[in-house]
């Protein structure tokens, strides 16, 4: 199962031991740039992409077409701020409906408990959060909503916790899957 999500946060990010079978790699949206490193990770090496909105903090930085075109690459998951302009989730969310891959939209907080409690948590379809705020999630949100946590533990703690996912940095993700 691919349940580790790496961060490629620059083109230098070592990916000589990710394997496709074990690892999606989330790549922050930046431009149209952003179109030809998701077709190289993608189609030409195999990797599931988690496509990262959350650098795009008003609707003034939001390029839908742009948007439109890398979902429509395949995207697994999309990520965006909780906090987001409802406007601005609103949009995604039409590009989503409108694309044939229909990535699940989901929503990261580093806040407290309570903002998972929102009314825009509706509009996702999982959260990116802390392992204190997901120890009740699963019975909060149902078995659908997808639950990723934002730090490394081992793969027997995610499976107790009802994790689906987690998102590792590159060498302590490899240290924790070796432990």
């Amino acid at each position: 199962m691919r349940n580790i999500i790496i961060p490629i946060h620059s083109s230098t990010t070592n990916l000589v031991d990710l394997k496709p079978s074990i690892h999606r790699l989330m790549i922050p949206f930046r431009d149209l740039s952003t179109i030809d490193q998701l077709e190289f990770f993608h189609k030409e090496k195999g990797f599931e992409i988690v496509l990262d909105l959350s650098g795009l903090q008003e609707i003034n930085d939001f390029d839908g077409d742009a948007i439109g075109i890398a979902i429509n690459l395949g995207i697994w998951v999309i990520t965006i701020r909780l906090n987001t302009e409802i406007n601005m989730i609103k949009k995604i969310q039409k590009i989503i409906e409108a694309s044939a891959s229909r990535p699940a939209l989901v929503g990261m907080t580093d806040e407290s408990a309570a903002l998972i409690n929102t009314q825009n948590i509706d509009y996702f379809d999982g959260i990116i959060c802390g392992e204190d705020k997901l120890i009740n999630a699963r019975q909060q949100f149902g078995g659908s909503f997808l639950l990723i946590l934002n730090t490394t533990i081992g793969s027997a703690r995610a499976k107790q916790l009802g994790i689906d996912y987690r998102i590792a940095t590159y060498h302590t993700d490899l240290e924790v899957e070796l432990v």
